[in-house]
C-alpha cells in the first residue's frame, strides 16, 4: 500500500483537503478513469508498461493533472514521462557537500534546503526541508 511506501502523511494531507485517495491499476481497455482529479505516479520501482505510459499521456492530453515522483536509480519511466512534458530528470544523485564536509562519511545524501525563492508553492515555508536521494530536475531546452 502507499502508506507502507512512506506516503502516509502525504495521503493524510490530501484527505484533509477533501481529496479521495484510491490506488489505481491501469486497465489497457479503460485507461485513467474520467473522474480522476489528480494522477500520482509515485516513484515506480519497475518500468511502466507501454499501455500504462500511453494511458498517462492520454490523460494529460485531456488536461489531466499529474504529480510525478521519481526515485533515483529506479525506473526510467518517470524520466520518459517527464521528458514528454519538457522536463529533464538527471541521471545523478545530489549530495549536500556542506553537510558531508562536517559529518561522517555517507552523510550529505539527504540535501537540506533552508531558504526558498519567491514562488507561490513555497510561500510561507519557514522550516528546513530534507530530501532523501534526490536527482537534478531541469527544464528541457526548446526552440520556442
Amino acid at each position: 500500500s502507499l502508506e507502507r511506501e512512506g506516503f502516509k502523511f502525504f495521503i493524510e494531507a490530501l484527505e484533509g483537503e477533501n481529496f479521495k485517495i484510491e490506488a489505481l491499476t491501469l486497465d489497457p481497455q479503460v485507461g485513467v478513469p474520467e473522474d480522476t482529479a489528480l494522477l500520482i505516479v509515485a516513484a515506480p520501482k519497475r518500468e511502466l508498461l507501454d499501455f500504462e505510459e500511453e494511458a498517462i499521456e492520454n490523460f494529460l492530453e485531456k488536461s489531466g493533472r499529474l504529480l510525478l515522483l521519481h526515485e533515483p536509480r529506479t525506473s526510467d519511466s518517470t524520466k520518459s514521462i517527464a521528458a514528454k512534458l519538457g522536463v529533464t530528470i538527471g541521471n545523478d544523485l545530489i549530495v549536500d557537500s556542506f553537510v558531508q564536509l562536517f559529518s561522517a562519511p555517507g552523510f550529505g545524501l539527504e540535501p537540506v534546503v533552508s531558504s526558498y525563492s519567491e514562488h507561490p508553492i513555497v510561500l510561507g515555508f519557514k522550516e528546513r526541508t530534507f530530501f532523501s536521494t534526490v536527482s537534478s530536475v531541469t527544464r528541457s531546452s526548446s526552440d520556442d
